[in-house]
């Protein structure tokens, strides 16, 4: 399914106490932007308006849950008309518009995620708003991985060859 043809919202994660960084990551200085510019700007190839989670005005619904409950509020703030959202961490400077654009363009899952040596990256990925009570449950039941909700859901793995043939 393309891009277009998708209702898809962008949010940044960018709470957390950013404790072995030693700052605040979001306004961490790459060149002439913040790492939350940055990664703001990359976002706006498939949203107008990206949501900056963990901060006002979208706090955390569970302040101090890391990024699983940044991604329960993101899911549960989507418009209604909303199917997909793409999820970054502020601190992931390196993604490119390109990239982005992959990943929205991915086919249908309930979660696209990096696959890179061999390891999953859900914190830059492209979630179903379907996943959202897997999401709640897996957080009520204690447990605070993104990998603990990965295990349970419809994961297309997007490989590195994949991204180099695009």
């Amino acid at each position: 399914m393309a891009l277009e043809n998708r209702y898809i919202s962008g949010a940044v994660l960018a709470g957390g106490q950013s404790q072995r960084f030693g700052q605040d990551k979001a306004l961490a200085r790459l060149g002439s932007n913040t790492l939350l510019d940055r990664t703001l700007e990359v976002l706006s190839v498939v949203t107008t308006n990206p949501m900056v989670i963990g901060r006002p005005p979208y706090p955390d619904l569970r302040p101090g849950l890391g990024p699983l409950a940044g991604l329960e509020t993101a899911l549960t703030l989507l418009p209604e008309k909303t199917t997909h959202l793409v999820l970054l961490a502020v601190d992931m400077p390196g993604i490119t518009t390109d990239f982005i654009r992959i990943l929205a363009d991915a086919p249908d899952a309930d979660a696209v995620v990096p696959l890179h040596a061999e390891r999953l990256h859900p914190l830059c990925a492209r979630w179903h708003r379907r996943v959202l009570p897997i999401v709640k449950e897996t957080l009520n039941s204690g447990a605070r991985s993104m990998h603990s909700v990965l295990e349970r859901l419809d994961v297309q793995p997007l490989t590195t060859q994949a991204l180099q043939a695009k």
